[in-house]
């Protein structure tokens, strides 16, 4: 976007992010190249769902929240993370 003219405050508009975070990438771009700016794994505590159970997840979800005795069909955050700690005992 820079590239074609773009302030980085308009950058910023169009990407939902602070203008102080385009600079950033910006300054990462010049300093490292294009590759600097692919995404890393964060560090922190490993996962504790393994990868078969992620794809067990829309399973549940798809039988809806009134399913899992919520009241109304909208998922949250929440709901989702009482789901979660249900049926697989993680929080």
């Amino acid at each position: 976007m820079q590239q074609q003219g773009w302030y980085q405050r308009d950058i910023a508009d169009a990407l939902g992010v602070r203008e102080e975070t385009v600079c950033r990438w910006l300054a990462r771009a010049r300093d490292g190249g294009p590759g600097a700016l692919r995404a890393r794994p964060r560090p922190g505590p490993p996962p504790k769902l393994s990868p078969a159970q992620k794809r067990l997840i829309p399973e549940f979800l798809w039988h809806g929240a009134e399913a899992y005795g919520f009241r109304g069909e909208v998922w949250t955050c929440a709901r989702i993370a009482r789901v979660l700690e249900e049926e697989f005992g993680v929080r």
